[in-house]
């Protein structure tokens, strides 16, 4: 039960960072403020996590070349859209390792990393963890 309370303590701080994080992201710059580009590539993006999504191809499926993308997710979040496509996809493997139990190898295909061993050496790079350390800890 100690480790139960303990967890849901973490999980329940954790929440209210990402809370705070967020409002103070939306009080600086909200969704309104993203270049038309940099929405819909964030709006492609999120739909795609299942797919291997180079920028090239993410550029051509928003209408301008890799370098003008660049420029927008720069201006805008402050990240490259490469930096931004492995962010969100460790975040949804982040979601998967907590509420499901699909095995490690399966989330990096399913998020469509070339391998399991390169989904855990970004994952760990990331957070400093591996997966497996991760799900042990927190779920």
């Amino acid at each position: 039960m100690d480790q139960l309370e303990t967890i849901q303590a973490i999980e329940n701080y954790e929440h209210k960072c990402l809370r705070e994080i967020c409002q103070k992201v939306q009080q600086k710059k909200g969704i309104a403020d993203l270049s038309y580009y940099t929405h819909l590539a964030v709006d492609i993006i999120h739909s795609q996590l299942n797919q291997a999504l180079t920028v090239s191809d993410l550029a051509k499926q928003v209408g301008v070349n890799r370098s003008s993308l660049t420029h927008y997710f720069k201006a805008d979040l402050n990240l490259t859209p490469a930096a931004y496509i492995l962010q969100e996809k460790l975040k949804e493997s982040c979601r998967l390792l907590i509420q499901t139990n699909i095995s490690i190898q399966e989330i990096s295909e399913l998020l469509a990393f070339s391998s399991q061993s390169h989904f855990t050496e970004r994952f760990k790079e990331t957070y400093g963890i591996t997966p497996k350390q991760y799900r042990v800890r927190l779920k």
